[in-house]
């Protein structure tokens, strides 16, 4: 009975241990790192999933035998050994590096710990576990790399950039130290300031840390050693739990830039007064350029512009003297502070600009004043001098110009009010000779008939002078008024040619028109159209010889209606189209009998149709007058 329970006892022990050694084996598979056991000589006795996948054996590889040193490289192999005998006399070793070797000869760095099996207090192999630490090695690399970048970067910088523990104590410094303190950075490192620098230097120094440590955020500031500025960046450091490790700092030497900026804001400065100047004597030119400004409102506006252009605007007032008259700022007052300039009109002085400061200013060129502002104040006495210059003349100019605007109403009323005087007699001996030549007075002789005729023509001649004289005064008065209507343009232009045409047969001289089949709606005053036609035509037959031709044409173009009288006369020279529109013009060899005043109607008349009109010419080929009206558009004139 005995026998039957201690045999049961030993299965449910064997089957207990056989479960024990199954859950071993499934847990051990489940891990991604490998799991092996050995016995007493090295050989493998189990080793989980991971290490068949990593290694790359097989069952049949593991059945046959496979000694744990086959795993490692044959250099790492002498040094497995004693680890395997250290573990197995009870030694603790922890992780041990070896460079692991797979079935296919390629390798990797691996770490392996171990502990002795123990089977009835003998140790009858070793337990371990593998890691592939590739990554970790990779990563140390990396860090090793990055650190030496590090390291060669921060001794490449000019400025001193240090590490120091909570203790200030150096843990890094870069080369730039050695030559600011002529020490070697491996000897600064572990030390403190007070073990390298002067005490008050370090004191310094030390206060500042003492400031870094307390402070979360960085400190940043500038210093002066002696000459020399520097700039100072200091934080303190902390680690992932926020403990305070220390301060990192850098330091850069920035007396140069100090010294540039410093000339830049000096540069700046003077660019600014500059810019204030500028702007005064842009303003009183602006100031000038006003219309219907008076010289008193020049002058005062000048004053109140130029306390903004010097250096103390808040303090300055200024105050012009001119020929006894003053102007001034309101806050003016006369001080011991003053810079003045005298006004000169026509190499005469004629008064004086004072500027003056209200209160007392450090001295820096001319008393508180800079050399510019004497510059600048001359400028402006210069420029009301001219500015003075120039409105007198202006005043002088208005007034001659009103005189001849008085003389030329007299000339004009004069001229009107002959021409009127004239026009009454000369009506009366027209139509006396007239009665005279019908024969209602008697019979006359042929002599008689030649004198009367005679008689008659010039009375004509001095008719249309008369009527030449009445137009251009009622021009220039603007008194003549349109009678605005559709123009029919083709009658227009064939009546004048009609009443041209036996005029210019007797000096055979052809008379043509150049017309187009349509005709634009044309408003115009027609008596005055043909008035402009006529002139330009009789103008054409003074100046065209025999044989030569004289074409009266029009064309409609998209805005206006253009007109046009072309002859082959002797020509116009260049220099004279400009005024040849002018009153009482005759040039050169266009000279002819006529008071010169026919084309300066043409042109009058033109322009009060808002027209314009032109002339075109060479010497020798003859002229061309054209003049344009605007043409209608829904019944309205363009």
């Amino acid at each position: 009975m005995k026998r039957r329970q201690k045999s049961a006892k030993h299965k449910k022990a064997v089957e207990s241990l056989r479960k024990s050694e199954e859950r071993y084996k499934e847990l051990a598979d489940s891990l991604p790192q490998t799991v092996f056991e050995t016995d007493e000589r090295g050989n493998l006795t189990f080793a989980n999933r991971t290490a068949f996948e990593i290694f790359g054996y097989t069952q049949d590889d593991f059945d046959k035998g496979i000694n744990v040193l086959q795993t490692l490289i044959p250099d790492d192999r002498d040094r497995a050994k004693k680890n395997i005998r250290r573990v197995m006399s009870g030694e603790e070793l922890g992780g041990t590096e070896y460079t692991a070797l797979k079935k296919d000869g390629s390798t990797f760095p691996a770490l392996i710990h171990s502990s002795p099996i123990i089977h009835e207090n003998k140790p009858v192999g070793l337990r371990g576990c593998l890691i592939d630490i590739t990554k970790r090695k990779q990563t140390e690399e990396e860090v090793k790399s990055y650190q030496k970048k590090i390291e060669a970067l921060i001794n490449s910088s000019k400025d001193l950039v240090f590490l120091k523990d909570k203790d200030f104590r150096y843990l890094i410094a870069n080369k730039a130290h050695e030559k600011v303190f002529n020490i070697k950075v491996k000897d600064i490192i572990g030390k403190t300031d007070f073990d390298f620098m002067p005490k008050e230097v370090a004191e310094g120094c030390r206060r500042s840390d003492e400031k870094t440590l307390k402070s979360k955020d960085p400190i940043e500031k500038e210093e002066f050693a002696g000459d020399r500025c520097y700039h100072i960046v200091k934080q303190r450091v902390v680690d992932v739990e926020g403990n305070i490790m220390g301060i990192a700092a850098v330091i850069r030497e920035i007396t140069a830039r100090k010294k540039m900026e410093e000339a830049l804001q000096k540069h700046t400065r003077d660019l600014g007064e500059r810019v204030k100047e500028l702007n005064c004597l842009y303003e009183i030119a602006q100031l000038v350029e006003k219309p219907e400004i008076s010289l008193e409102e020049i002058i005062q506006g000048t004053v109140e512009l130029i306390p903004p252009a010097w250096q103390y605007p808040e303090i300055t007032c200024a105050r012009v003297t001119l020929e006894a008259q003053e102007y001034r700022t309101a806050n003016f007052r006369e001080t011991a502070w003053k810079q003045a300039s005298d006004i000169v009109v026509y190499d005469n002085r004629i008064g004086a600009l004072e500027v003056y400061y209200l209160e007392e200013k450090p001295e820096i060129g001319e008393g508180p004043f800079l050399k510019e502002e004497r510059s600048l104040i001359n400028t402006i006495a210069e420029r009301l001098g001219k500015i003075t210059e120039r409105k007198k003349a202006e005043e002088d100019l208005r007034r001659a110009i009103e005189e001849l605007k008085a003389l030329d109403k007299m000339k004009s009323d004069f001229v009107s009010n002959v021409s009127h005087e004239l026009r009454s007699p000369m009506t009366s001996i027209k139509g006396y000779t007239d009665l005279i030549l019908m024969g209602i007075a008697g019979k006359i002789n042929q002599k008689q008939r030649e004198f009367l005729i005679t008689v008659k023509k010039n009375a004509d001649r001095l008719t249309r002078l008369i009527d030449d004289l009445l137009d251009i005064s009622r021009l220039d008065a603007g008194r003549i008024e349109l009678n605005l209507q559709t123009l029919n343009i083709p009658g227009l232009v064939q009546e004048i040619v009609k009443s041209y045409q036996i005029e210019a047969r007797a000096r055979k001289i052809s008379l043509e028109t150049d017309l187009p089949e349509e005709f634009p709606l044309l408003r115009a005053d027609s008596d005055r159209i043909k008035q402009v036609l006529t002139n330009l035509v009789g103008n054409a037959l003074k100046f065209t010889p025999p044989q030569g031709k004289i074409v009266l044409g029009f064309q409609g173009k998209k805005k206006e209606a253009l007109f046009w009288v072309k002859d082959t006369g002797p020509g116009i020279a260049q220099k004279d189209l400009s005024t040849i529109f002018e009153k009482f013009q005759q040039l050169g060899k266009r000279k002819k009998t006529g008071t010169g005043l026919g084309l300066a109607i043409a042109k009058g008349l033109v322009e009060l149709h808002k027209g314009r009109i032109w002339a075109e010419s060479q010497r020798g080929k003859g002229s061309a007058f054209y003049f344009a009206l605007p043409k209608e558009k829904n019944g309205k004139s363009e």
